[in-house]
């Protein structure tokens, strides 16, 4: 737990000085990298799958090639934001399973549900 909290101290205290050094020291390619590194210790508690998404998600980067999506947060806790992300996740899941166990189908277009036969 107290590795956790050194990652998350890392990237939020001071944030805008971090973000503001870090963008003229080192390069997009590093901070991918040491963003990666910091969600490792995680990965026990919420799967390789999940800390993937998490990590496709947040390190998309902006048009200018500049900051990642976690860097233009103005607060960003790794540990909260995935607490976030797992629950948010697994609600997902939840609404698609039971969605098929009735037999529905969700028609994002309609924004409604469906009764449709499946085979």
């Amino acid at each position: 737990m107290e590795g956790n909290r050194a990652v998350n101290s890392k990237l939020t205290t001071s944030k805008q000085k971090i973000n503001k050094d870090d963008l003229t020291r080192k390069t997009l390619e590093e901070r991918k990298v040491e963003f990666h590194e910091a969600l490792k210790p995680f990965v026990e508690k919420y799967g390789e799958s999940l800390i993937e998404e998490f990590y496709n998600h947040w390190a998309q980067v902006n048009e200018g090639g500049t900051k990642m999506h976690w860097e233009k947060q103005k607060t960003f806790e790794i540990a909260r934001r995935l607490a976030t992300w797992k629950k948010n996740d697994d609600e997902r899941k939840l609404s698609r399973k039971t969605s098929q166990d009735i037999g529905m189908i969700y028609h994002k277009e309609k924004d409604e549900f469906k009764n449709e036969e499946t085979w």
